[in-house]
Protein backbone atom coordinates (compact mmCIF):
# COMPACT_ATOMS: atom_id res chain seq x y z
CA UNK A 1 0.00 0.00 0.00
CA UNK A 2 1.09 3.67 -0.69
CA UNK A 3 0.87 4.58 3.39
CA UNK A 4 2.87 1.85 4.08
CA UNK A 5 0.13 0.25 6.15
CA UNK A 6 -0.50 -3.43 4.85
CA UNK A 7 -3.81 -5.17 4.68
CA UNK A 8 -4.18 -7.44 7.89
CA UNK A 9 -7.76 -8.52 7.13
CA UNK A 10 -8.07 -12.11 8.38
CA UNK A 11 -8.61 -14.90 5.77
CA UNK A 12 -9.45 -17.65 7.25
CA UNK A 13 -9.34 -19.53 10.82
CA UNK A 14 -8.46 -23.26 11.21
CA UNK A 15 -8.93 -24.51 15.16
CA UNK A 16 -8.57 -28.13 16.55
CA UNK A 17 -8.72 -29.51 20.27
CA UNK A 18 -5.70 -29.93 21.82
CA UNK A 19 -5.00 -33.19 24.53
CA UNK A 20 -4.73 -32.45 28.21
CA UNK A 21 -3.03 -34.36 30.55
CA UNK A 22 -3.87 -34.32 33.97
CA UNK A 23 -0.96 -34.31 36.52
CA UNK A 24 -2.53 -36.17 39.66
CA UNK A 25 -0.22 -35.60 41.83
CA UNK A 26 -1.20 -31.50 41.51
CA UNK A 27 -4.68 -32.30 41.73
CA UNK A 28 -3.93 -33.64 44.90
CA UNK A 29 -2.42 -30.63 46.40
CA UNK A 30 -5.12 -28.70 45.20
CA UNK A 31 -8.31 -31.60 46.49
CA UNK A 32 -8.20 -30.05 50.46
CA UNK A 33 -8.41 -26.57 48.83
CA UNK A 34 -11.18 -27.35 46.66
CA UNK A 35 -12.99 -29.26 49.39
CA UNK A 36 -12.76 -26.77 51.22
CA UNK A 37 -13.83 -23.22 49.26
CA UNK A 38 -16.91 -25.83 48.08
CA UNK A 39 -18.05 -26.55 51.70
CA UNK A 40 -17.85 -22.48 52.43
CA UNK A 41 -19.58 -21.51 49.06
CA UNK A 42 -22.71 -24.29 49.91
CA UNK A 43 -22.99 -22.93 53.51
CA UNK A 44 -26.73 -21.91 53.46
CA UNK A 45 -26.75 -18.02 55.44
CA UNK A 46 -30.66 -16.60 54.46
CA UNK A 47 -33.60 -17.85 53.24
CA UNK A 48 -35.95 -16.09 50.23
CA UNK A 49 -40.11 -16.58 49.67
CA UNK A 50 -39.14 -15.69 46.03
CA UNK A 51 -36.33 -16.33 43.46
CA UNK A 52 -34.20 -13.15 43.01
CA UNK A 53 -32.68 -11.83 40.18
CA UNK A 54 -30.08 -8.79 39.24
CA UNK A 55 -31.26 -8.79 35.60
CA UNK A 56 -33.01 -5.66 35.93
CA UNK A 57 -30.96 -4.10 38.98
CA UNK A 58 -29.74 -0.93 36.72
CA UNK A 59 -33.35 -0.07 35.64
CA UNK A 60 -35.73 -1.10 38.46
CA UNK A 61 -35.37 -1.42 42.94
CA UNK A 62 -34.42 -5.00 43.08
CA UNK A 63 -34.48 -6.95 46.62
CA UNK A 64 -30.84 -8.15 45.84
CA UNK A 65 -29.50 -4.64 45.66
CA UNK A 66 -31.86 -3.77 48.53
CA UNK A 67 -29.96 -6.13 50.43
CA UNK A 68 -26.34 -5.12 49.82
CA UNK A 69 -27.58 -1.67 50.91
CA UNK A 70 -29.44 -2.44 54.16
CA UNK A 71 -26.31 -4.32 55.05
CA UNK A 72 -24.21 -1.47 54.21
CA UNK A 73 -26.39 1.11 55.79
CA UNK A 74 -26.65 -0.90 58.67
CA UNK A 75 -22.21 -2.11 59.10
CA UNK A 76 -21.81 1.86 58.39
CA UNK A 77 -24.77 3.35 60.57
CA UNK A 78 -25.09 5.17 57.52
CA UNK A 79 -28.29 7.15 56.58
CA UNK A 80 -27.84 6.82 52.71
CA UNK A 81 -26.11 3.94 51.02
CA UNK A 82 -24.76 4.00 47.23
CA UNK A 83 -24.38 0.07 45.72
CA UNK A 84 -23.81 -1.05 42.02
CA UNK A 85 -25.01 -4.04 40.25
CA UNK A 86 -21.55 -5.38 39.43
CA UNK A 87 -23.39 -8.64 37.98
CA UNK A 88 -26.63 -8.67 36.60
CA UNK A 89 -26.37 -12.64 35.53
CA UNK A 90 -26.75 -13.41 39.08
CA UNK A 91 -30.33 -15.56 40.23
CA UNK A 92 -31.08 -17.13 43.57
CA UNK A 93 -33.69 -19.55 43.97
CA UNK A 94 -36.92 -19.57 46.07
CA UNK A 95 -35.64 -20.77 49.33
CA UNK A 96 -32.57 -21.65 51.02
CA UNK A 97 -29.31 -19.05 49.66
CA UNK A 98 -25.93 -20.14 49.99
CA UNK A 99 -22.96 -18.30 50.63
CA UNK A 100 -21.86 -19.06 46.30
CA UNK A 101 -25.38 -16.56 45.27
CA UNK A 102 -23.76 -14.14 47.24
CA UNK A 103 -20.32 -13.89 46.76
CA UNK A 104 -21.40 -14.05 42.72
CA UNK A 105 -23.33 -10.62 43.56
CA UNK A 106 -19.88 -8.59 43.66
CA UNK A 107 -17.02 -10.97 41.93
CA UNK A 108 -14.15 -8.84 43.48
CA UNK A 109 -13.31 -7.54 47.55
CA UNK A 110 -14.63 -3.90 48.31
CA UNK A 111 -14.20 -1.65 50.90
CA UNK A 112 -16.76 0.01 52.55
CA UNK A 113 -16.58 3.67 53.61
CA UNK A 114 -18.64 5.87 55.33
CA UNK A 115 -18.31 9.40 55.55
CA UNK A 116 -19.87 12.46 56.46
CA UNK A 117 -21.96 14.83 53.87
CA UNK A 118 -24.85 16.57 52.86
CA UNK A 119 -27.60 16.00 50.46
CA UNK A 120 -25.78 17.87 47.60
CA UNK A 121 -23.42 15.31 47.47
CA UNK A 122 -25.72 12.43 47.09
CA UNK A 123 -27.97 14.81 44.25
CA UNK A 124 -24.40 15.12 42.31
CA UNK A 125 -23.67 11.17 42.98
CA UNK A 126 -26.94 10.70 41.55
CA UNK A 127 -26.72 12.73 39.14
CA UNK A 128 -23.23 10.97 37.89
CA UNK A 129 -24.83 7.69 38.22
CA UNK A 130 -27.23 8.54 35.82
CA UNK A 131 -24.05 9.69 32.94
CA UNK A 132 -24.51 5.61 32.50
CA UNK A 133 -27.63 5.99 30.42
CA UNK A 134 -26.16 7.76 27.98
CA UNK A 135 -22.52 7.25 27.88
CA UNK A 136 -21.04 3.95 26.69
CA UNK A 137 -18.02 5.10 28.48
CA UNK A 138 -19.65 4.59 31.53
CA UNK A 139 -19.37 1.16 32.70
CA UNK A 140 -22.56 -0.47 34.59
CA UNK A 141 -20.03 -0.91 37.39
CA UNK A 142 -20.01 2.60 37.81
CA UNK A 143 -23.61 3.16 37.73
CA UNK A 144 -24.39 3.51 41.87
CA UNK A 145 -27.86 3.08 42.83
CA UNK A 146 -28.79 4.96 45.91
CA UNK A 147 -30.55 3.69 49.62
CA UNK A 148 -32.17 5.70 52.39
CA UNK A 149 -33.84 8.06 49.92
CA UNK A 150 -36.35 7.68 47.22
CA UNK A 151 -35.87 9.35 43.43
CA UNK A 152 -36.89 9.46 39.78
CA UNK A 153 -34.35 9.85 36.63
CA UNK A 154 -35.65 11.87 34.13
CA UNK A 155 -33.82 10.37 30.97
CA UNK A 156 -35.27 13.50 28.66
CA UNK A 157 -34.00 16.27 31.00
CA UNK A 158 -30.05 17.79 30.54
CA UNK A 159 -28.04 16.65 32.67
CA UNK A 160 -27.59 17.95 36.13
CA UNK A 161 -31.17 18.26 36.24
CA UNK A 162 -32.23 14.74 35.82
CA UNK A 163 -32.49 13.23 39.83
CA UNK A 164 -36.13 14.47 40.38
CA UNK A 165 -38.16 13.77 43.47
CA UNK A 166 -35.16 13.29 45.83
CA UNK A 167 -36.25 12.97 49.11
CA UNK A 168 -34.75 11.45 52.57
CA UNK A 169 -37.81 10.11 55.26
CA UNK A 170 -40.59 11.52 52.94
CA UNK A 171 -39.60 14.77 52.67
CA UNK A 172 -37.74 16.85 50.00
CA UNK A 173 -34.00 16.12 50.50
CA UNK A 174 -32.02 19.72 51.33
CA UNK A 175 -28.83 20.52 49.46
CA UNK A 176 -27.77 21.26 53.50
CA UNK A 177 -29.30 18.47 54.97
CA UNK A 178 -26.51 16.41 57.09
CA UNK A 179 -26.14 12.51 56.03
CA UNK A 180 -23.88 9.93 56.63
Amino acid sequence: AEDGIRDTSVTGVQTCALPISVDESILAIGKPYHEAAEKYLSQLVAESPVALSTAMSRVEDTALIDAIQMVQMDAAKADVSFASAFNLNVHAPKGKISVRELAALYLYDNTLYAIEGNGKMVREALENSARFYFNRDVFGYNYDMAEGVTYEVDPSRPPGSRILNLKYKSQPLKDDQPLR
